[in-house]
């Protein structure tokens, strides 16, 4: 699967598996989807503009479901 992908675009799959691993585990702990900074605080992320780029990749690639605009709105879609 990373054969033919830039050094970029692996990063930024390695951030999106980040960010749902960290969805998941809040999920788990606390029943509840985290806000970008409590997802920014579990995966070490230094910027919340780059945890709102990997929730939106993952967003077109149907993983999970998102509002941006509105607090707490994520949802991981099942398959």
């Amino acid at each position: 699967m990373l054969d033919g992908m830039t050094k970029t675009e692996i990063k930024m799959l390695e951030k999106e598996q980040k960010v749902l691993k960290a969805i998941e585990k809040y999920l788990k702990l606390y029943n509840r989807t985290p806000s970008m900074r409590e997802i920014r605080r579990m995966t070490e992320i230094k910027s919340l503009a780059t945890v709102y780029d990997a929730l939106k990749r993952l967003q077109e690639k149907d993983v999970l479901s998102w509002e941006p605009k509105k607090h707490k709105t994520i949802e991981i879609v099942e398959k």
